[in-house]
Order: structure tokens, then sequence, then C-alpha cells
């Protein structure tokens, strides 16, 4: 099994020998990069080896009507992992429960491991694992031998995964601690403020002039003025993208300033977004091959595909031509992005970009903060994210856009195929919390 928690260069991953259900509940938190609880984590494979880790929550009680769609989800889920590998999926499945044999009388969660394993052997997938962890045991569901009571977790810990784990004081976050900003220091937040009041005075002062020196025949000098000061942050995306994927270095709180700068403006936010998925010069290269004004003009969202309700497509425009946004754009690159380790280190950079930033210039960088943990495979820290961003500004048409491209973890858009026209696809897990 691989271990995908580390945020080191992929050459350096390491593999973890699992020989039994005790050193799978082990490894679980360095297969999935961090713990929870009330959770199903579903772990998808390559040969003997992960590709994939998934959490959904756990739905509110064992009734079957309450796993209904979870069943589905999964189902749906894992017969497309075997579609698009070519080969039949056999996932290991373990339960994080929060109930204890004591309180369920036998195995938490029993009838609702029984329903998952009859449904997948309906789709003829057979599960390497299925599994539960309690606070007071652990069995799996698939020992026809394991005891009412369940297993000692002492079995776990003697697991020589987890004792090689504490002997590195590997140290691995819950579920909650995703995501959380560091101590924020008051001399870099003032000096990150200071950054970004000049640039942000620079920026209008030159969209001022520029707008003047363009639009005085016309008199178009005020209309000028929003296009010219974006097309500054524009230009400064590049080196933005830069400061939080070189983590040769600390990120300055001067940084900080810029990449908030960027962020702030819809063209700014989109160069920098993308950016950090391709290359800090793909944006600027783009542009130049299309013209700038495509780019310049490109909506958040398409106005024709709203109105129908999905923003996250392309479609013919009202005169017949194409249709495309930036929500369209990145929800159709976003599922082919496979390099989680080069956007993992940026996920502590744009943290720390944000505890040194005031609250009111945050929305940008909370959004984009979302969109990379969403590209990591965390859906409920990009969540989180987001909805910090809508909290400060309700508003903000960029975080509207993330929060609707995000409500799909991106394991799914990458794994589920498009169903018959006309027919319904469960895209979307139950109760919102896939990671």
């Amino acid at each position: 099994m691989t271990d995908h928690s580390s945020d080191a260069n992929p050459d350096s991953t390491r593999v973890l020998k699992c020989s039994g259900t005790a050193d799978f509940l082990a490894a679980l938190p360095q297969l999935a990069g961090f713990t929870a609880t009330h959770s199903i984590f579903v772990l998808f494979f390559e040969g003997s080896r992960t590709r994939e880790a998934m959490r959904v929550d756990l739905p509110p009680d064992d009734d079957p009507r309450e796993a209904a769609d979870l069943l589905e989800f999964l189902s749906h889920t894992i017969r497309s992992f075997s579609v698009n590998s070519g080969r039949t999926a056999a996932p290991a499945i373990a339960i994080m429960s929060e109930q204890t044999f004591a309180d369920c009388d036998g195995p938490p969660w029993l009838r609702l491991a029984r329903r998952i394993e009859r449904r997948l052997r309906r789709d003829r997938i057979y599960p390497r694992e299925l599994c539960v962890r309690a606070p007071d045991g652990w069995v799996s569901y698939l020992d026809q031998a394991a005891p009412r009571s369940g297993r000692s977790l002492d079995e776990i810990e003697r697991s020589p995964i987890a004792v090689a784990a504490r002997m590195a004081r590997q140290l691995v976050p819950t579920l909650a601690e995703l995501g959380a900003l560091p101590p924020i220091d008051p001399d870099r937040v003032a000096r990150a403020t200071s950054e970004l009041a000049t640039l942000d005075r620079s920026a209008l002062v030159a969209s001022q002039r520029a707008g003047q020196r363009e639009g005085q025949d016309a008199g178009q000098a005020p209309e000028l003025e929003p296009v010219l000061s974006a097309r500054s942050r524009v230009a400064l995306a590049p080196v933005a993208a830069r400061e939080l994927q070189d983590v040769r270095s600390d990120l300055s709180p001067e940084a900080a300033g810029r990449i908030a700068h960027v962020a702030s403006d819809v063209q700014g936010w989109w160069h920098l977004a993308m950016g950090m998925i391709t290359r800090p010069e793909f944006p600027g290269e783009l542009e130049r091959d299309l013209g700038e004004r495509v780019l310049s003009e490109l909506p958040v969202t398409n106005a024709n595909l709203a109105a129908r309700g999905d923003l996250f497509g392309a479609a013919p425009g009202a005169a017949g031509g194409p249709s495309i946004s930036m929500a369209g754009i990145l929800a159709a690159i976003c599922p082919e992005f496979t390099e989680r380790e080069r956007l993992s280190p940026v996920r502590g950079r744009l943290a720390r970009t944000l505890a040194d930033l005031p609250t009111v210039a945050r929305p940008g960088v909370f959004a984009l903060s979302a969109l990379v943990w969403w590209l990591c495979g965390s859906q409920t820290t990009a969540n989180a994210h987001v909805d910090a961003a809508l909290e400060i500004r309700p508003e903000h048409e960029v975080s509207l856009m993330v929060r609707g491209l995000i409500a799909v973890p991106v394991i799914a858009r990458q794994l589920l195929v498009p169903t018959a026209p006309g027919s319904s696809s469960p895209l979307s897990p139950p109760r919102a919390a896939a990671s």
C-alpha cells in the first residue's frame, strides 16, 4: 500500500506492507493523510498499491432507509473505477465508528456493512477488506470467526506500521485540523497589509493614467480603469504562483500581500489558479495564442448554462457559437489533474498567506485554497474554506463558482462514467462529505 500522507516528492513515496486487517487499520491514517470518525473510508487499488482514498460521512443511523443514497453512490463510484482502470475493483472499506461494541452488543454498523457487501457483490465487486474500528475494539466483517465483542485495539497499536510511525514521530492530523490556519503574527499581518495597500494604490494610479491616455478621445477613461487595474494583477500572477509553489524558502509577509492583491480580482484569480494547476507562465502563453480579449472577457460562469442550472459545462451560445466560462474550463480540466504531490505543499503556504492577511482581504485566497484542497482530495476542508470566504463576502463571485465546482468530490469527477441520456447519475455523495 502506498503512503499518501507525505508532501514529499513522489519519488520518495513509501510503501506500507499490510499482512492483515490490524495492519490495514494501522496504516489507514497514513494512506488517507488524516483521521476521522463517523466516516467510511474507501481505498482504491492498482494491483497491491493504493491509488486513491475517499472518505464519506456515515448516515445518521443504521436504518436501511438512511443508507440508500450512500449505497448507490458507493456502487456507482466503485463500478466506475473498474471501468476507468480496465480491471475489476477490489476496494478496501473501513468504517470509523463513534459507537462502541458495548453500545451495539456486537460490531457497530453491522447491518450497514452487510448491505454494502450485498450491494457490491451484486455488482460483482468483492472487497478485499470490509472492517470497523470503534473506540473499544475492531473487527473485519469478512472474518466469520471475529469475536462479537471485538478484537483488542492493542493489536493495531502493536502493528509494525503503527510502531514505525510512533518511532518516526509521524503526526497525522484529524479531519477537523486539516486546513487550519497557523497562529497569527501581528508583525507579519502589518507587513502583508502594507504590501497589499501599496500594490492596490499602484494599480489604481497606473490604471487611471493609462485609462486617461487610452480613453481621452472617446471619453471612456472611467470605463477602462477597472479593466486596466485587472491587467496589473494579471501581470503579477506568475510571480504570485511561483511564490506559492517555491518551497525552498519560507513565504514572506510581502509575498502574502502580493498573492492577496492578485487574487482580489477575478482575472487575477483566474490567472493565478490556472498557473498553479498548470505552470505559472501558461495562462500568459494561452492569452498570447488566443488574444488578450478572449481571456479578459471570460465570464466566471455562463449565463446560458446558469439559466438551466448547469454552471460547469459547455453549451452552444445564443448565436450558436461556443459558450465557455471559468467554471466550465475548471470543470473540464480538474478531473484530469493528477499532480497532487506538487500541490500538497501549496496548501500550507496558502494557510500562511491567509493568516497574514486582514479578514477583508481573504475571500479570493480562501477560494484559491478551497480549489487546491479539493484537487488534493479533501472536499470537506475545501468546503470549509469556501464557506469562510462567503462568510466574509456572501456575494463573492469566484467563491460562489468554486462552491459549485467542489460540490462533487474530485475523485468522483475523475471516476464517474457518463450515464445514458435521460438517466440519473448519483454524482453527489450523500450528506456532503467526501474527502
